[in-house]
């Protein structure tokens, strides 16, 4: 290699290195909600994380005579004792085997759930326009384009008796 062509390597390199910076960087991806995937009964619903404070294996629990049928009793999770409410009752949805429960808000309220559990994301502004243009999916819910149904946990909670208070991030 003669000193020129080292030259001409060297100014090409140095030509290449400023067109990147005098490019605008690309923009920064758009804003993401985390949902929490849940089953209940044939349905696939999703919870909005920012609600959902952990998520627990349900076990033996306390029914209580006289409650509201959505209430399935009072459970022991993480040391806690939580009222667990079957989410496809607040729904209208036939349910199956509660397994899991999500445990919303302050920690002072579950809803119960048939399971499997995963996590998805959505882009925010996806899901603003999916709310504000309604759909015709049960009380409470959203539809998703992936067929999930997006639910108001803290709504149908609301609806049952729960305090506003116990949802400080709703």
């Amino acid at each position: 290699m003669t000193d020129a062509d080292a030259a001409t390597d060297v100014e090409a390199l140095r030509r290449a290195f400023d067109a990147d910076f005098a490019s605008a960087p690309p923009p920064p991806p758009p804003p993401r909600t985390g949902l929490l995937a849940a089953q209940v009964g044939p349905a696939r619903l999703a919870v909005e994380l920012k609600v959902v404070a952990h998520v627990a294996v349900l076990g033996a629990g306390t029914s209580l005579p006289g409650a509201r049928p959505e209430l399935i009793g009072l459970f022991d999770l993480r040391g806690v004792v939580v009222p667990v409410f079957c989410l496809g009752s607040l729904l209208g949805l036939p349910t199956g085997a509660r397994r899991f429960a999500a445990v919303v808000g302050d920690g002072r309220v579950a809803v119960a759930f048939e399971g499997p559990t995963s996590r998805l994301d959505v882009e925010t502004s996806r899901l603003r326009a999916l709310r504000a243009d309604g759909g015709d999916g049960p009380r409470f819910t959203t539809p998703l384009p992936d067929g999930r149904l997006l639910v108001d946990a803290a709504a149908a909670l609301r609806a049952v008796g729960v305090p506003a208070a116990a949802f400080p991030l709703a």
